[in-house]
């Protein structure tokens, strides 16, 4: 008989390990960390829903990526708790997050609709960062070749101060 393992997701500061954490807040941070840890399901839901979800489109891509976590899930109090956090986050009746979570034909096709909507912004976030002047650099035009003055049709056209002479 196997035996069953409760994978959990532990949230740690942003560019730490846990020794980080034990070396700059002690155990007892990490302990926190610890108890607070969330199941995968939960995790990946809170991570569907995250971002800007004022458009319906982003609305219902973010419907469609929550339901394909909770989907698995078997009854339990953790599916009803998910269900529950996609119809108020989204503002949508718990009726329509269980629809969708039932149909997986519209589950993948939201899926996939909403990865090519997040290859898209990374792509447009990429070209705007090459655009942008790494920090202390100076912008691109201030790179830009030196355009001296045309010295004019001819040489000899020009004063001794540099100015074209007027031919009358």
């Amino acid at each position: 008989m196997g035996t069953k393992v409760d994978f959990r997701i532990v949230r740690l500061p942003a560019r730490q390990d846990p020794a980080d954490v034990v070396r700059a807040e002690g155990g007892d941070a990490m302990r926190r960390l610890l108890d607070a840890a969330v199941a995968v399901p939960h995790y990946q839901v809170e991570m569907a829903l995250e971002g800007d979800l004022t458009g319906t489109d982003a609305r219902d891509a973010a419907l469609s990526l929550a339901a394909e976590a909770i989907a698995p899930l078997g009854p339990s109090v953790l599916r009803s708790e998910l269900v529950k956090l996609v119809s108020d986050r989204l503002n949508v009746p718990s009726t329509l997050v269980e629809s969708v979570i039932a149909d997986p034909a519209r589950r993948r096709r939201a899926a996939a609709a909403a990865e090519a909507v997040a290859a898209e912004r990374r792509q447009r976030e990429q070209a705007a960062a090459a655009r942008r002047p790494a920090p202390g650099g100076s912008p691109e035009w201030e790179d830009a070749p030196v355009v001296h003055d045309d010295p004019g049709p001819e040489e000899g056209l020009r004063g001794p101060n540099g100015a074209h002479k007027v031919l009358d």
